[in-house]
């Protein structure tokens, strides 16, 4: 649309000398002719991203600056012989001030590129494709944990390795005394690696610790703890003492170090 544009304008020198009338500036745009083809500016799941393991279809939106129509391929060709289509809306986005365009595309391991072209309103068409490229993923794994079985000592720590997964085993691990969702754990104190560990204070008994691990591309991993908590308050006791013609012996009801003096 045509839009008009009025300036009034005054000016001083150094010396204090100013316009007493204004100057005015009067100019008007037009919209002109677009020759531009649209633009994609925003993918989701991100350009070069990771798929969740086991996935096969994906449900992908695409931002661009104007209203269009889209279609993709699974090979470059021209628009018009392009035979799959992305849904648009012809309205903006109000938080991006951008037009959105989805499509259920499917997809292959270990990865899969899609040749992506549009054309706007006044016909311009992208002449060379955007190419979309999705990365598959392994299953996350969590390779070791501890610690297990019996200990004693209430201070304890929670050590995790991750591998596989999208980024060789990187990803945030969370962990709980109940068996709860992932968005539900707490985060370890040191994590988004493929090492992971928590420190905690336990009272005696049997413990049972959650742990659930995801990477970037939500590929998730579990694994359970159970262990028992031992503190000894009691000192050592002797349960019998003799003494033959070189040496002195003492039986103890548990291990344990003893000290003499002469003193």
């Amino acid at each position: 649309s045509n839009s008009n544009y009025t300036y009034y304008v005054r000016c001083q020198d150094k010396s204090g000398n100013k316009n007493n009338r204004d100057y005015l500036i009067q100019f008007a745009t037009d919209k002109g002719i677009d020759l531009t083809p649209p633009a994609i500016d925003y993918y989701s799941p991100r350009n070069n991203g990771f798929i969740k393991n086991g996935l096969t279809n994906i449900t992908a939106d695409i931002l661009l600056n104007e209203p269009s129509e889209c279609r993709y391929s699974l090979i470059d060709k021209a628009y018009e012989t392009m035979s799959a289509s992305f849904n648009c809306l012809l309205s903006q986005q109000p938080s991006t001030a951008s037009y959105r365009c989805q499509a259920f595309l499917p997809f292959k391991q270990p990865e899969t590129k899609y040749y992506i072209r549009c054309k706007d309103a006044s016909n311009n068409i992208n002449t060379q494709s955007y190419i979309y490229t999705l990365k598959g993923t392994e299953p996350l794994i969590i390779s070791s944990k501890k610690p297990e079985g019996r200990l004693l000592s209430t201070n304890q720590t929670i050590a995790i390795t991750t591998s596989a997964g999208a980024e060789s085993g990187k990803s945030i691990c969370r962990f709980s005394q109940q068996d709860l969702q992932y968005s539900s754990m707490i985060d370890f104190f040191s994590t988004n690696s493929s090492s992971h560990s928590q420190q905690l204070a336990l009272p005696s008994g049997q413990h049972n610790i959650y742990v659930k691990c995801q990477d970037i591309a939500e590929n998730e991993a579990k694994a359970k703890l159970v262990f028992t908590v031992e503190v000894d308050n009691n000192p050592p006791r002797i349960t019998r003492i003799f003494k033959d013609s070189s040496s002195l012996t003492i039986i103890l009801n548990e291990p344990a170090k003893c000290e003499y003096s002469s003193k």
